[in-house]
């Protein structure tokens, strides 16, 4: 009798961990879901980006097209006049479109932030699985870091990118300027001068803040790594021991918005 109420025992007690393993693969399903929509997401706010930096970059050539066809064509005071007007206007408009660039970088770092804090208290939540799931993890946990590993390419890849363009959007900045004042005989004042050196320091950071961005995600790829070599077993009920880190896909960061777009030139 008391060994019938045991093994009854026992059986309630697998019953209820089997619930209970259950409910946490379900979780565990949906967060991957959630993951996947938002690096949908991100990839597709980074087109986005990509389609407005090309359209600055055409800006920028059409204004030194522009520029360089009035200079040659005209030489009339009134004309020169007419034409630095004209370049005000246009380095507006180029400003509002750095602006732009400013709030998208600022974006993208404050969703990389977010999901890696997300992927990281998942982790630190997840209770160990049975070992009959043990496999599944592993082929997932392999999969999340193939992801992190590609998408940390692709991001030093955009910075690597993104601070070419703003290197040459400075320099023909200064081109632009010295052409004016050459041949307009119209000095640049000290305020115009100040506000352009001050874009370019502000783009300067935020590069150096995409490039800190890229360091924080390699140094999350080591954590992941050493945590997934160093875990202690899994042991669950009377099987043997399986070693099965927990861990979901990670997707990678997307666009967020930051304060620091503010900065006025």
């Amino acid at each position: 009798m008391e060994m019938s109420d045991g093994l009854h025992d026992n059986m309630d007690a697998l019953t209820n961990e089997l619930c209970i393993t259950r409910s946490q693969l379900s979780s565990k399903c949906q967060a991957i879901s959630i993951l996947q929509q938002q690096l949908e997401d991100a990839r597709k706010e980074a087109d986005q980006f990509k389609v407005v930096s090309e359209q600055l970059q055409e800006r920028y050539r059409n204004l030194r097209r522009t520029l360089d066809t009035n200079i040659s064509g005209q030489s009339s005071e009134g004309s020169q006049q007419k034409l630095i007007i004209n370049l005000k206007v246009k380095l507006n408009e180029t400003e509002m479109q750095n602006r732009i660039l400013e709030a998208e970088i600022s974006y993208l770092r404050k969703r990389n932030s977010e999901l890696v804090e997300d992927r990281l208290l998942r982790y630190s939540e997840e209770s160990p699985l049975r070992p009959g799931i043990v496999n599944e993890r592993k082929y997932s946990e392999t999969k999340g870091r193939e992801s992190l590993v590609s998408q940390l390419e692709l991001k030093t890849i955009e910075c690597e990118r993104l601070k070419k363009e703003l290197e040459l959007c400075s320099d023909e900045k200064q081109e632009l300027l010295l052409g004016i004042t050459n041949n307009s005989g119209v000095e640049c004042s000290s305020a115009k001068c100040k506000a352009l050196f001050q874009e370019n320091q502000i783009l300067t950071r935020q590069v150096s803040r995409l490039e800190a961005d890229k360091k924080l995600l390699t140094q999350s790829l080591a954590k992941y790594q050493e945590s997934s070599l160093f875990a202690p077993p899994n042991v669950m009920g009377h099987g043997s021991p399986e070693n099965g880190p927990s861990d979901s896909p990670v997707s990678t960061p997307n666009k967020t918005t930051d304060a620091n777009i503010t900065e006025t030139n």
